[in-house]
């Protein structure tokens, strides 16, 4: 769901609901304060249907993986949108200041970002190998 608030994102444009017509990009979405609200309600809704099994020390079941991916996604997603040029509003509502890494910044949309892109897509399916691998091993 990368940049559902923005007008002409990918994923704006295919969703049923233009969340952009009521949210600001980079506003309430790109804080903590909303990644806790999205975070926190989705494992209620997700609850809802399967119950998520959390434990430390142990493998959550397959809904909880799924929530797990879905809210550290979006946490990474905030990390990396801090070293844009934009910049995000960490403390929002409660700031108005935005956290600019200073050491680098990228342009949005530039060779950074698609190469960053890449990299998360091999992420995501080295984890998603790994995770089916640890669940289908037989346990010791």
């Amino acid at each position: 769901m990368p940049d559902i608030d923005e007008y002409n994102s990918t994923t704006s444009r295919k969703s049923l609901i233009n969340f952009s017509l009521f949210l600001r990009h980079r506003g309430i979405t790109h804080s903590l304060l909303g990644w806790l609200i999205f975070s926190v309600g989705l494992f209620y809704i997700m609850n809802y249907f399967i119950k998520i099994q959390l434990r430390i020390g142990q493998l959550p079941n397959w809904w909880g993986s799924i929530w797990l991916g879905l809210i550290i996604g979006y946490f990474l997603h905030l990390v990396e949108d801090s070293f844009s040029k934009q910049g995000v509003h960490w403390l929002a509502p409660f700031s108005k200041n935005k956290f600019k890494r200073s050491w680098y910044r990228y342009k949005v949309g530039g060779a950074f970002e698609k190469m960053m892109t890449f990299l998360a897509t091999l992420g995501i399916i080295f984890m998603t190998g790994y995770w089916i691998w640890l669940t289908m091993a037989p346990e010791v």
